[in-house]
């Protein structure tokens, strides 16, 4: 199973024009407000002018944001590649920051070498790239477990439901 290719095991691969992406040289807050509204965790950063794949930015990455006075102070002037290469620059110690580059892999990527790198950068996506390095896809670790594990009918309400319904109605006793 691991020597076997994106296409062959059936992860499911979006069409290039489907992939939610944001251009360098926009505001940091707007990849943020843009991953809030799609309800994604993470996009790829785009080169404007090259439209190759340069950085990653996540849902996560807002504390640093929030908790470093020097960004703070910018947020509303600050692009997303600055962001990104004040982070890189500054990161050290065990838990680096892990924006710049893009975790990347060729449509040709197994799904071995895929969770060897997922593993070993300690990411939950990686970026399916052309030969140009155009994005061209995202495969998360959900997309990997969601083509071994199926997920029941009704899975929240069987399972959970009646767990929740049991603690409110004990809860009012």
């Amino acid at each position: 199973m691991a020597g076997k290719t994106m296409d062959e095991v059936g992860l499911p691969i979006m069409q290039p024009q489907e992939v939610v992406s944001i251009d360098s040289n926009k505001l940091v807050l707007e990849a943020f407000i843009l991953m809030r509204e799609r309800r994604i965790g993470g996009l790829p950063v785009i080169d404007n002018e090259s439209r190759r794949v340069v950085g990653n930015i996540s849902l996560q990455d807002v504390k640093y944001l929030l908790l470093n006075t020097d960004l703070f102070t910018k947020h509303r002037v600050l692009t997303v590649f600055e962001f990104m290469k004040t982070l890189t620059a500054h990161s050290s110690g065990s838990n680096p920051v892990k924006m710049m580059p893009a975790v990347t892999c060729s449509m040709k990527a197994t799904l071995g070498q895929i969770i060897e790198n997922l593993c070993e950068c300690n990411i939950h996506r990686i970026y399916v790239t052309d030969d140009e390095d155009h994005v061209v896809g995202v495969i998360t670790l959900r997309n990997i477990i969601s083509c071994f594990i199926e997920e029941p009918c009704d899975f929240t309400e069987t399972y959970f439901g009646g767990l929740f319904k049991n603690a409110i109605h004990q809860k009012s006793l």
